[in-house]
């Protein structure tokens, strides 16, 4: 029942269809801002749940996605010390963060699984920096759905996002919102597994 988080090191060169780069600079850069996640070089990760465990066998739920997982890359897999949480949903109703102060998430799902959010209509500080930096971030979790939700008001300092399918983000969706008025409506980071479908976004 417990989240496991995979990850790798990065690639060293591009050798193959598939190359995990975060490396900055002027000289042979690959990425604008480097790794996105937890640890520098370690940008490809999954989370998925444990269904069973045999011996030094572990059964996952989704198994890993990316054909790139080889033992060379020094794969690792670790995971919270409690559980996560499940069946939790979040429908039908108004969240107005204006008067919230600065932070980051408005809503987050953390270390949650089969979770989500339906009908929700969430409002944003967009006239000054002491706003939410997103409305929705998913990070440590997978199968969270968010979906058929209305999402206005965009952190003017900062990034400004509607829904962030964040670090370790696993198998989510995220489908039929509406955002009005954000910097950045719809973010992937380190999200693997993930669909984006019928989403709408204007100003």
């Amino acid at each position: 029942g417990s989240l496991v988080i995979l990850n790798q090191q990065d690639d060293a060169s591009n050798t193959g269809n598939i190359y995990v780069c975060s490396t900055t600079g002027s000289n042979g850069t690959c990425s604008a801002e480097g790794t996105a996640g937890f640890r520098s070089g370690w940008g490809q990760t999954q989370t998925s749940r444990v269904t069973n465990i045999s011996g030094s066998v572990v059964t996952i739920n989704p198994p890993v996605y990316m054909p790139n997982w080889a033992s060379g890359k020094t794969p690792q897999a670790w995971w919270s010390s409690t559980q996560p949480i499940s069946g939790f949903g979040l429908e039908n109703l108004s969240v107005d963060f204006t008067a919230a102060g600065e932070g980051w998430s408005g809503v987050q799902f953390w270390n949650a699984y089969n979770s989500w959010a339906k009908n929700v209509r969430t409002v944003n500080n967009y006239t000054t920096g002491n706003s939410f930096t997103e409305h929705y971030g998913v990070y440590n979790s997978s199968f969270v759905t968010i979906r058929d939700s209305y999402i206005y008001g965009s952190n003017p300092a900062s990034k400004g996002y509607g829904i962030d399918l964040g670090q370790a983000s696993t198998a989510c969706l995220v489908e039929n919102n509406i955002t009005q008025h954000t910097a950045t409506g719809y973010m992937t980071k380190e999200s693997v597994g993930s669909v984006f479908g019928y989403n709408y976004s204007v100003d």
